[in-house]
């Protein structure tokens, strides 16, 4: 089973989503068979922290609905 941590950094409860979320990414890891107990990490936050992180880690000066970060691999920062 996958370990689901979540952080806001947003003035809304956004806790009424957590279960749900959990049980999404649970499923999809599931479809996935995932070999392993994988951890995933949501932040909730505003569109400028978006903003600063696609500038940073992808050189993109734009905010976007979703960034994704793998753990290990090829990602360079």
């Amino acid at each position: 089973m996958a370990s689901v941590y979540f952080s806001n950094e947003t003035e809304t409860d956004m806790s009424e989503y957590e279960p749900v979320l959990t049980r999404v990414i649970e499923g999809s890891l599931a479809l996935a068979e995932i070999g392993c107990n994988p951890e995933v990490s949501v932040l909730f936050t505003d569109n400028e922290a978006v903003r600063e992180l696609n500038r940073r880690y992808r050189h993109i000066d734009n905010s976007t609905d979703v960034l994704s970060f793998p753990m290990y691999g090829s990602f360079r920062i």
